[in-house]
């Protein structure tokens, strides 16, 4: 009681849980930089290698729109960033996204912030006590990346520790910069799944000006417009830039206090863009629960749609380039062998970026396991069940249009590959990209399935559990990279089990196995559902 009392108290909860979140991601970066530094000297371990390898990537236009702009990679401290930052980028400003409208917006969607504001914390000191827990769970972040940079950088004469500590803040910024932004987007939105909306719509366009300022030397000047640019315009490691870092702090700062100044400006539970009451009657279409779904969840679909088809054809617009990464490297070629890679050229570009696109559909059916459990959280279902809708087919409609939008998802990332690709004269046939699309969801289908089960019987660990089956298999891929596992080990990995087509031929017997697994712990979940309660929040 005492601690509900003081005027602290949302300070005290929202570090705590950013903290653990902070310290759990904080040690998925430094072991990615750990990685990338043995990585490194064991596969460029001569100055002929490493020659081979600044020719390749260093000034590569499809290389620098996929994985950023490298400088310096003939040596250790080039690479580092280089190689660390082109997946930690996109994946740091996820998890700040969702941290901080997890720990803001739903925690006022679920009703505790009444019991907060109920005594001495005032609207404005509620939020500003959000934001600096928000910033101490970074703080909690930055540290085992920070002293593994510094461990690292010391160990091989690489760079100094000042530097290793900048690097460190750069790798923070991208959750920093996303996280100030889900916040502000939790002050305007009637949801959290409207903010995370907002948020991703701001994530996909800086990642996609991102891309383009790569494409040509003309367009370089976009990337002062995108955050991701100002993170990679710091050059960490390579050259320290501070006025980018400045920018990224002071814009952080700015909107991070403007979400504070609309929060103290509204009412509690109340919000800028409200969503909307009542739809307009339809005749037409699915009817029923399964209707439901489909209105529910059709604007996210339409968003990952939309977002997935434009990046897969940018990819598909600079695959000729990128391509040469592959055919003037020896190493690039060895690396993209050993991925089953058979077809050179613009092919082989697509199929490794096709795998990326199969990567993030599988976040997206995690994604899609929370909002499966917030149905339940939220008290939403219990409407539902108060119809003639048993759990069962709630739970079948729930996850069937689920599968139902990640396959047209893959279809749509694979035919919008092809339309940027045919501008580039490579040959390759629509119905390559379409089959290619289509490889790539059952890694998904697994991951929707198996969280169905686990939703039937854990409902709190759905989600999680989605989360924990892709960061397990990125870990296995990074950890594989430099050492032997053993072959059982690497096939948990759900990237083992992707073909990087059309540069090679879809494994439809892996994927018709993961997509059977999936379909059978469904089915489990099916079976188990009805037995245990509803859960709140």
């Amino acid at each position: 009681m005492a601690d509900e009392a003081s005027p602290y108290v949302v300070l005290k909860q929202t570090f705590r849980r950013a903290a653990r979140t902070g310290l759990g991601w904080g040690l998925v970066f430094a072991l990615i930089v750990v990685d990338s530094a043995v990585g490194y000297q064991m596969s460029y371990p001569t100055p002929e290698s490493r020659a081979y390898l600044v020719a390749s990537l260093e000034h590569n236009v499809g290389i620098s729109a996929l994985l950023g702009v490298g400088r310096n990679l003939d040596t250790i401290a080039g690479w580092i960033p280089f190689h660390s930052m082109a997946s930690l980028l996109p994946l740091g400003a996820i998890v700040g996204l969702l941290t901080a409208s997890r720990l803001t917006r739903a925690e006022e969607d679920a009703g505790r912030w009444e019991y907060f504001l109920s005594g001495r914390t005032t609207r404005v000191g509620a939020s500003l006590q959000a934001v600096l827990g928000l910033a101490g769970g970074l703080a909690v972040m930055w540290v085992p990346i920070a002293v593994t940079a510094t461990v690292v950088g010391s160990y091989y004469g690489a760079f100094s520790a000042p530097a290793a500590l900048f690097y460190a803040a750069a790798l923070v910024a991208a959750p920093a910069t996303f996280g100030a932004i889900g916040f502000l987007a939790s002050q305007v939105a009637a949801s959290r799944h409207q903010a995370n909306m907002i948020g991703g719509a701001a994530l996909g366009i800086a990642y996609l000006l991102r891309m383009v300022s790569a494409t040509s030397p003309g367009l370089s000047w976009v990337r002062w417009i995108t955050p991701l640019g100002w993170i990679d315009a710091m050059h960490p490691a390579t050259g320290t830039s501070w006025p980018p870092a400045l920018l990224v702090a002071v814009v952080g700062t700015v909107i991070a206090s403007v979400g504070i100044v609309i929060a103290s400006k509204r009412d509690l539970g109340a919000a800028a863009l409200p969503e909307r009451e009542a739809a307009r009657s339809r005749h037409f279409g699915f009817s029923g629960h399964i209707g439901l779904d489909w209105v529910l969840s059709r604007t996210t679909a339409v968003s990952w749609i939309v977002a997935l088809a434009i990046v897969s054809a940018v990819f598909g617009w600079i695959s000729k380039a990128g391509a040469e990464a592959i055919t003037g490297s020896s190493t690039a070629q060895d690396m993209i062998r050993r991925m089953g890679v058979i077809r050179a050229g613009a092919a082989a570009y697509l199929g490794v970026t096709l795998l990326m696109v199969g990567a993030t559909l599988a976040l997206g059916a995690a994604a899609q396991l929370g909002a499966v459990r917030a149905e339940e959280a939220d008290g939403r279902l219990d409407h539902l069940l108060a119809r003639p809708v048993s759990r069962r087919r709630w739970l079948a409609g729930k996850v069937g249009v689920g599968a139902a939008m990640l396959v047209i998802e893959a279809v749509v990332a694979g035919a919008a590959g092809w339309v940027g690709v045919s501008t580039q004269g490579t040959g390759l046939q629509l119905w390559e990209l379409l089959k290619a699309g289509i490889s790539i969801a059952p890694p998904a289908l697994l991951v929707l399935g198996i969280g169905a089960f686990i939703y039937a019987v854990l409902p709190r660990y759905a989600a999680a559990t989605g989360y924990a089956i892709i960061a397990w298999s990125f870990l296995i891929e990074l950890v594989g990279a430099v050492t032997n596992l053993n072959h059982w080990v690497k096939d948990t990995s759900l990237l083992v089990h992707i073909a990087p087509a059309p540069a090679a031929a879809p494994d439809w017997l892996a994927a018709g196995i993961m997509a059977g697994i999936g379909l059978v712990a469904f089915a489990g979940g099916l079976l188990v559902y009805p037995r245990r309660d509803l859960a709140g929040t």
